[in-house]
């Protein structure tokens, strides 16, 4: 590392104790099940062992082949469970999953696979023998993709890095014991990774060719999905849990290029379950549902360097997945309709369509498209009717496309921020 480097900065800790292999399947269970669920250390060498696959170029009719062969341990993999945009907007990554963790070690938990926004429909799916547990990010770049990973030969957990033009899987972190390694998060030159490992999810960060590993939080309680970094890669924002709320926290900073620098608070008294940092570094969307008369969630909108500005933006009846538009002035969310009665009318058609055997977000969802300005005076403008997800963090292409699922998360669509030009570009077949 160079001498010059602030992360070299931080001072040592000790590293993280471990625990039986039994508390890290039983915890992995645990992350499938609901689905998807920072001061420094001292630096370890970068893995010595890697995973190289064959290029990655598998037909839809090979992927159904690999559902049918592991369906009897592993259920369906034809759900999406996530869809990540690339920087440039050309690609999308997507993710099925398994509904439960393998009975059979050979068995996949999930498969990440890769679609192109102009034309669509033929997918490039990531060979490796490694068990894919939640989604994957892509690089600033958008040349590699990193993902947590199980090696279940070794009963091992990865931070693994696809390469897009090679197609091969590097693995940048290895643990054993209890401590899963999760959401990874690049920085804006793509020279650094964050991510969470252990029981308390501690914030590490390592550079992306393995070396320099240092945790970079204690003992935080570190929850959400992950730290972002911000534009000028010198602060770690993140989720610190609410220790009598676990679902609940505020957001915290760590100023990385800060000598000796220790996490400040951000938010206070909102009980966040989420938030998304814009683009430009400026504001924070942070959701809670912390009021129950709201029958749903508020978003606040907030100044990162004026948090007591803090103001209520949105308000939503669903979880809602807002994120920013590229240039930070818009947001793009999901919510039921407003039109008088159309809520209570699609409702019931959702609830009496359900059963044991199927994902609540079915055909019958009643959630629309919506967007609106950040300005003082927000209105909100429905973009597309009958919507069941948005991608993760960056719906909004910076093409000026909005990138969606329909029909259960089955589909992938693409659709103009005015609402024109609707696409399917992606759809598992049964």
């Amino acid at each position: 590392m160079m001498r010059n480097d602030p992360l070299r900065r931080m001072c040592h800790a000790p590293t993280i104790p471990r625990r039986t292999s039994n508390l890290r399947i039983a915890a992995i269970g645990a992350l499938v099940a609901v689905g998807g669920l920072l001061n420094g250390c001292s630096e370890k060498a970068a893995p010595q062992h890697s995973v190289t696959t064959d290029p990655a170029s598998v037909s839809i009719e090979e992927l159904q082949e690999m559902m049918r062969e592991h369906a009897a341990q592993v259920g369906s993999l034809r759900r999406l469970t996530g869809t990540v945009v690339s920087p440039d907007g050309s690609r999308v990554a997507l993710m099925t999953r398994a509904k439960e963790v393998p009975r059979d070690r050979d068995a996949p938990i999930g498969r990440i696979g890769l679609v192109a926004v102009e034309g669509g429909s033929d997918v490039e799916w990531i060979r490796t023998r490694l068990s894919i547990l939640l989604m994957p990010t892509w690089s600033p770049d958008g040349s590699l993709l990193a993902f947590p990973a199980w090696d279940k030969e070794a009963d091992t957990m990865h931070i693994a890095v696809y390469h897009l033009r090679k197609g091969t899987v590097r693995l940048v972190t290895s643990t054993r014991g209890y401590d899963l390694e999760l959401f990874p998060s690049w920085n804006p030159t793509g020279e650094w990774i964050a991510f969470q490992r252990g029981r308390r999810k501690d914030l590490w960060i390592v550079r992306s060719d393995g070396s320099s590993e240092r945790r970079v939080t204690t003992g935080e309680l570190v929850g959400g999905m992950g730290a972002q970094w911000s534009p000028d890669g010198q602060r770690l924002y993140y989720k610190r849990r609410d220790p009598s709320h676990w679902s609940e926290g505020e957001v915290w900073v760590l100023h990385i290029g800060a000598p000796n620098g220790q996490p400040e608070p951000i938010t206070s008294g909102i009980g966040m379950r989420s938030f998304v940092l814009s683009p430009d570094g400026g504001h924070l969307l942070c959701r809670t549902n912390r009021q129950p008369e709201d029958d749903g969630n508020r978003y606040y909108l907030v100044p990162v360097n004026s948090p007591e500005r803090a103001r209520v933006i949105l308000r939503v009846r669903g979880a809602g997945n807002a994120s920013f538009s590229p240039d930070s002035g818009q947001i793009v969310f999901q919510d039921y309709s407003r039109e008088p009665g159309s809520y209570e009318e699609r409702l019931p058609n959702r609830e009496k369509s359900r059963d044991p055997g199927k994902n609540s977000s079915d055909e019958a969802t009643p959630y629309d498209l919506w967007q609106m300005s950040t300005g003082d005076s927000p209105t909100r403008t429905r973009v597309v009717e009958g919507v069941s997800g948005l991608a993760w963090r960056n719906a909004w292409t910076v093409k000026g496309q909005i990138v969606f699922t329909r029909d259960a998360n089955t589909s992938i669509w693409v659709v103009n921020e005015d609402g024109s030009n609707q696409q399917e570009i992606f759809r598992l077949q049964d």
